[in-house]
């Protein structure tokens, strides 16, 4: 019993910081400096490959405004419909959802002004 009890809070202290990183809202100057160093302005084109639940796909289509696209791809089926919802909520008709492959982002060649991916940080500040 007391061994599972051990097994019990490590894995609580482990998963804790994890779930909250997982969960964790992008920061507003994270996407500003992104925004900055990719140029999304109004009109632009710009693709996240890997998007998760579209976060930064979201952020990106308000910068980028009606008159500019974000494709967003992603493989998981059930983040794809995340991705849409979160589009549909803000009632971005700009974001543009993609089934990406395993071994193919599945983008249009030259589709875009800018692509990114966000890789997490498992630092706890970022």
């Amino acid at each position: 019993m007391r061994k599972a009890l051990l097994i019990l809070a490590v894995a609580v202290l482990v998963a804790t910081p994890l779930a909250a990183w997982y969960w964790r809202d992008t920061s507003q100057a994270e996407v500003e400096q992104l925004a900055k160093l990719l140029d999304w302005k109004p009109g632009r084109t710009v693709a996240e490959v890997g998007a998760g639940k579209g976060k930064m796909t979201v952020a990106a289509a308000e910068l980028v405004g009606p008159s500019g696209q974000v494709l967003s791809t992603e493989l998981d089926p059930n983040r794809l419909a995340d991705i849409k919802a979160r589009a549909t909520e803000r009632r971005l008709t700009n974001v543009i959802v993609i089934k990406a492959g395993e071994a193919d982002t599945n983008l249009p060649p030259e589709c875009c002004d800018a692509i990114f991916i966000r890789v997490p940080s498992l630092h706890p500040s970022g």
